[in-house]
């Protein structure tokens, strides 16, 4: 009898991927689940047109990769980028190359920070930084969205509570932006 090779669950996910052409038994992203909730990143599915220039972190898996040269002969990328909810188009500038360039690969799992950008009526994801991810206890301040309101109204616990402090007189559309972000 032929020998049995025992196959990992990525590889498993791979064959499925190319057979399918979809992600059947799981999305190879939920490996990284606790990881993804401890950077609290924004599933793709969530981004919006009316969130254009509005911070984002988002985890998943590069499935396309498009290199173009700039008109000043740099490379940029256009990379197809989803998650186990949906697929979002992400533009990478020369710059953020030079400093992440070993990464860009299909395949990879990542975590993005970025702005959001509907210039052409889709959502897009300008990329200011990104990074490989790796184990259940990977964290990293850099990848971090800082919302100013956030840092100093929101306080974790060290019970994992998190308070949420709203002066009294705050007006509507920043109460607005704090359902918002809470959505």
């Amino acid at each position: 009898e032929p020998e049995i090779v025992k196959l990992t669950t990525r590889e498993k996910l791979n064959w499925e991927k190319e057979l399918l052409g979809i992600y059947l038994s799981e999305h190879p992203i939920n490996e990284f689940k606790e990881v993804l909730m401890k950077n609290n990143v924004t599933t793709i599915s969530t981004l919006t047109e009316d969130m254009n220039n509005h911070p984002v972190r988002i985890g998943g898996i590069v499935i396309t990769l498009q290199k173009i040269l700039t008109r000043q002969k740099q490379t940029m990328y256009f990379a197809g980028f989803e998650d186990h909810t949906a697929k979002v188009e992400l533009i990478i500038f020369p710059k953020v190359i030079e400093e992440t360039a070993n990464i860009w690969e299909i395949g990879k799992p990542l975590i993005v920070k970025g702005k959001i950008s509907t210039k052409d009526g889709q959502v897009k994801v300008i990329v200011e930084k990104a990074l490989i991810l790796e184990g259940s206890n990977m964290m990293n301040e850099d990848i971090k969205v800082v919302d100013p309101l956030i840092s100093q109204s929101v306080k974790m616990g060290d019970d994992g509570i998190v308070n949420i402090f709203i002066p009294r007189g705050t007006v509507s559309e920043a109460l607005n932006d704090i359902k918002y972000k809470l959505a």
